[in-house]
């Protein structure tokens, strides 16, 4: 016959008595053939329990001696055995032997964090930079995070179809070393106006030159889609005076400015994008 024990066990905690089973055994109270003796049958292989006689009353007392952890294991199942102190004789009727078992659910409890190791041992990489000839980046060394040191610039003749490389490479701490190619394209912007060419001139027009007249341009540092072609117009208070004809469809950006009046002037217009 197996009894089932039903109890609850404080985490964290040892040496404390867990809970009693009792056993019958109508041989004369005292003697060894009456005293019980307990064992853990199974089921206990980390070593948290252990069960001893009270020789007061003959129960086993089951005794926590390793401290329970209701994050590894919420409930623990015992099978529990006894047997007397002295042999049975051969006249005793023969049984099976007597068993029980010790349900333990584990009560949790809240406790502080801990780490699982202390101290922690990390072994990291370290990173540098082997390629990077407008030495534009920096590298932290222990995370690998790649920063700008300096603005980068568009107009580096590093830069191949507008993408600037650089090379990175990892160390362990056994010196064995890879590394990877870092592809950084940059975005041309709208950082430059457009400036006239040539930004101060005369036009006279007069009965030996009648179609005298300046030609214009504009240049501009950005790159496309930034730059050319360019929109030409005069300002307003210019206009009755001048005029900005193309000079073919082919060069839009190529204006002959025409005097309509006879006299010589200093000329300025507008050139936008």
């Amino acid at each position: 016959m197996c009894v089932q024990y039903q109890v609850s066990g404080l985490e964290n905690r040892r040496d404390y008595e867990l809970c009693r089973v009792n056993v019958t055994d109508r041989d004369d109270p005292g003697t060894g053939n009456w005293e019980a003796r307990y064992a853990i049958a199974r089921s206990d292989a980390s070593g948290h329990f252990a069960v001893h006689t009270d020789p007061a009353t003959n129960q086993g007392v089951v005794t926590v001696v390793k401290p329970l952890d209701f994050e590894s294991q919420s409930e623990h199942t015992l099978v529990l055995t006894v047997a007397n102190r002295n042999p049975l004789s051969p006249k005793a009727p023969r049984v099976p032997v007597s068993s029980a078992t010790v349900v333990v659910t584990v009560v949790n409890e809240n406790e502080a964090p801990r780490f699982r190791e202390d101290p922690i041992h990390v072994l990291v990489p370290e990173y540098d930079i082997i390629k990077d000839p407008e030495r534009w980046l920096d590298i932290n060394k222990l995370t690998g995070d790649i920063i700008a040191r300096r603005p980068f610039n568009i107009r580096s003749p590093h830069l191949r179809s507008g993408v600037y490389t650089a090379v990175v490479r990892a160390t362990d701490a056994g010196g064995m070393a890879t590394s990877a190619t870092l592809l950084i394209t940059l975005k041309e912007t709208n950082d430059y106006a457009p400036q006239l060419v040539p930004l101060r001139g005369t036009v006279c027009r007069t009965g030996y030159h009648p179609d005298s007249a300046l030609l214009l341009t504009a240049l501009d540092e950005d790159l496309a889609p930034h730059a050319d072609p360019f929109t030409f117009e005069l300002p307003h208070e210019m206009a009755l005076n001048w005029t900005l004809v193309p000079v073919n469809s082919e060069l839009l950006n190529d204006l002959s400015l025409y005097c309509l009046t006879p006299t010589c002037s200093l000329m300025t217009c507008l050139c936008t994008v």
